[in-house]
């Protein structure tokens, strides 16, 4: 069977529309009353039911297969519908008094199951058992309220109408009684608070619609008031209309990404309240038309108190459930709570040490450096900072492989730890780097310590089997002798390195201002550094961030390499730090927020409409000018503020909140997005995320890679987009590079991936290709640009 063509459901929605329309201008018009042609209305009506029959059994194939089963049970309903209606139209108008009960009645009657299972299919929400408990009493408690009401207005007189057959008085009865039970099913999902989904909502409004129909036309009959044409009769086509442009949204929902859909700010306090009240509102209704009522002791009024009743049972019992619901969430919040502080201590000496070697990593180590110059100034102790730089480190990696370096760094490692007295501190500063904070109290010698150090690296390395040998160079700064803040000891100890480097393997080297610059003076890689803009040695490299589900790409972030001709390729957490000590950083990032603006204008004139993600330093943000800087960029290259985001470190949040917070708030208003890179590795960026301009949280790479092996990081990881989801915010995995992990990351709900197992940082050249290709086969296939999953980039 050849695939239905897109056109075909416009056409058929439109005709339904437009025979609706003609309905209503007909009926409110007066248009029979005038001309006596009572044909018309029900031709008009007949039309709009059948359209919209039509246009429901013609989506299945395109709708997602989530939603067919649902849409099935619909269009079941609307075929029913449509040959109750012509049986109803019939007798109407070819027997002088259509019989009651009908043929009609019957596939009216057997229509109502069918909507209950379609919207039951259609609005499956995951609830917890005792949420779905208290959802159900919630709404059998306004529905028993109403039924308390109808028993008053409609249901009794129903059963006192005279003449009625037995089998007349039920068929009048199953309407109310199928419309409540519609009802109850339209309040659970009202009393979620969830804002609907579009095919949902119109849904829901097709239900109220019928079930509002339904009441009035029984009230019409019993008062003897309805006739052919009757404005309510509009209700009922309504109905049916709403229905089948349900089912016409729906079908293109699959060719819409998933989304939350929150309600408006300005409302979600008002709804969440209002539907909160709405069951203690139905009792207290319920108990004022007890109140009011005569009081005789008819069965008339036995129902209302019998109502009454059960609707104050209901809600006791559903008081009940919440309580019993509250108990397990503070059990469950109480079990979290312990399970996040057992995380969180773990997660704390994470992020601090090196996941290779275990030792101290250099944010820890700059801690402990502080608190000792603290102590040192106040107390007047010495201490020797370190810097250890090993010889022919990238040939072992070269000949042995990266597997056989990483065992070398780790007994390196271990062999530092071993040759140090208690109370030193080594520390991985990265790469092949280390660093060692010696406190020197009496007549302790520096270089004897790390002499040491070098005499522990002289023996061979066993590396699988074989025996590989590497020296170190060692450079010694000194407190107070040398210098007196933290970042001038490391370049003392940095500049000294290099001296020991340049006198031959396996050398250590004290600082001496007669040999180089003053302590102020800058070392070897900062000297490079300085010059690096200039001379063309900073390149951007991008890395593309895809949807987890359909695969496009939705960001690129912009990532800063150095390659310099003396020293090769320098990685960025090598570099970084020492641009951010020495204030380079505050023209490198301007430089890096230009470029990379410039190439998604580029990118914006091929077609493309994603994001650019650009890394922002503390010291950067702690730039009076920042946002005049970054707007300043945005208009010069003709962009909005929304096709930035700019991504800090938990870091920056920590450092000087509220300063950071004035300025990314005005950005945020200019529409630029903010990020909040490595999240979770710090443990008080919680507190502060509640008041900071976010939009986006990047989970590290360290939980997205031990989800899968390890139940307190996927713990870890769940909180974090609960937290997210809690706040309204988007959520990014970074290091992605396995597809099990992509798999993991989209069952926990996360919206973005970022890796290389889908893409690696690649020049612009190379990703603007990428680009243009998704950009031509999306309009190829009528489908949003993206990439598929796993494509190699």
């Amino acid at each position: 069977m050849p695939k239905l063509a897109p056109p075909r459901f416009p056409l058929v929605a439109g005709l339904a529309a437009l025979a609706f329309v003609g309905q209503v201008g007909w009926v409110l018009g007066g248009g029979e009353a005038r001309t006596g042609a009572s044909g018309v209305t029900d031709g008009l009506y007949l039309l709009t039911v059948y359209l919209s029959a039509l246009l429901c059994l013609l989506t299945l194939r395109r709708a997602p297969p989530a939603l067919r089963a649902g849409l099935l049970l619909l269009g079941g309903a609307l075929v029913l519908r449509s040959a109750a209606d012509s049986v109803w139209t019939y007798l109407e108008r070819y027997t002088h008094t259509p019989p009651f009960p009908s043929l009609a009645d019957v596939l009216y009657l057997l229509e109502y199951p069918l909507i209950g299972l379609a919207f039951l299919r259609l609005s499956a929400v995951p609830l917890r058992p005792l949420q779905a408990a208290r959802l159900a009493l919630d709404s059998l408690i306004v529905v028993s309220a109403l039924a308390t009401l109808l028993w008053w207005t409609l249901l009794f007189p129903l059963l006192q109408a005279p003449g009625s057959s037995p089998l007349a008085t039920l068929t009048s009865l199953a309407y109310p009684l199928f419309d409540l039970g519609l009802l109850s099913l339209l309040l659970m999902v009202v009393l979620h608070a969830q804002r609907p989904r579009p095919h949902l909502g119109l849904f829901m409004l097709g239900i109220g619609c019928t079930v509002l129909a339904d009441l009035s036309f029984t009230t019409l009959v019993l008062e003897n008031a309805y006739h052919s044409g009757h404005p309510i009769d509009l209700l009922f086509t309504g109905g049916a209309l709403l229905w089948g442009l349900g089912a016409w949204q729906a079908s293109r929902a699959g060719r819409e990404p998933p989304a939350r859909r929150p309600w408006p700010a300005c409302l979600a306090p008002a709804v969440r309240q209002g539907l909160a009240a709405l069951p203690f509102l139905a009792v207290v209704g319920a108990c004022l038309l007890l109140f009011f009522l005569p009081h005789t002791d008819d069965a008339h009024d036995r129902g209302v108190l019998v109502g009454t009743l059960g609707t104050v049972l209901l809600l006791l019992a559903r008081q009940g459930v919440a309580h019993a619901d509250n108990l397990r969430l503070t059990r469950s919040l109480r079990r979290f709570a312990r399970e996040l502080e057992q995380s969180r201590a773990q997660l704390a000496y994470q992020a601090q040490h090196d996941p290779l070697t275990g030792l101290p990593n250099r944010s820890l180590f700059e801690a402990h450096l502080t608190r000792t110059l603290r102590g040192a100034a106040q107390g007047g102790g010495r201490f020797a900072v370190l810097f250890i730089d090993l010889d022919g480190f990238k040939g072992v990696n070269d000949r042995h492989g990266h597997a056989a370096g990483d065992e070398l760094l780790t007994q390196v490692a271990g062999r530092l730890r071993a040759a140090l007295e208690e109370g030193d501190l080594v520390a991985r500063q990265g790469g092949d780097e280390f660093l060692a904070l010696l406190p020197l109290p009496g007549g302790r010698d520096a270089v004897q310590a790390g002499r040491r150090l070098l005499d522990a690296l002289r023996w061979p390395f066993d590396l699988h089997g074989q025996a590989v040998t590497v020296t170190a160079a060692i450079g010694v700064g000194l407190y107070p002798h040398d210098a007196r803040e933290a970042g001038e000891l490391r370049r003392c100890a940095d500049l000294a390195m290099y001296r020991a480097k340049q006198a031959g393997r396996s050398e250590l080297r004290c600082f001496s201002q007669e040999a180089g610059a003053g302590t102020a003076g800058p070392s070897a890689r900062e000297l490079r550094l300085r010059g690096a803009l200039e001379r063309g040695d900073l390149t951007l490299r991008y890395q593309p961030q895809f949807e987890v589900r359909g695969g496009r790409i939705m960001a690129a972030e912009a990532l800063l390499r150095w390659t310099d001709a003396e020293l090769g390729a320098v990685p960025p957490d090598q570099f970084i730090p020492l641009a951010e000590d020495s204030g380079l950083i505050v023209p490198i990032g301007a430089w890096v927020l230009e470029e990379a603006c410039r190439q998604l204008a580029r990118w914006r004139a091929q077609g493309w409409a994603g994001r650019m993600a650009v890394n922002v330093s503390p010291v950067q943000l702690a730039q009076p000018d920042l946002v005049e800087q970054v707007l300043g960029t945005l208009a010069r290259c003709g962009l909005r503020g929304e096709d930035l985001e700019l991504e800090i470190t938990e870091r920056a949040v920590l450092q000087d909140a509220q300063r950071a917070s004035g300025g990314l708030a005005r950005l945020r208003a200019a529409g630029v997005r903010i990020a909040v890179d490595d999240f979770g590795m710090g443990h008080a960026a919680l507190l502060y995320l509640l008041a900071f301009p976010v939009d986006v949280l990047k989970i590290d790479r360290r939980f997205v890679q031990g989800a899968l092996d390890r139940d307190h990081e996927r713990q870890v990881v769940q909180a974090l987009v609960a937290f997210a989801r809690a706040l309204n915010l988007d959520m990014v995995a970074e290091g992605v590079e396995t597809e099990a992990q992509r798999a993991l990351m989209e069952e926990l709900g996360v919206g973005l991936v970022q890796g290389y197992l889908l893409g690696r940082p690649v020049p612009a050249q190379r990703l603007g290709e990428l680009l243009a290709s998704a950009q031509s086969s999306a309009q190829s296939s009528g489908h949003p640009a993206g990439l598929p999953l796993g494509r190699p980039t």
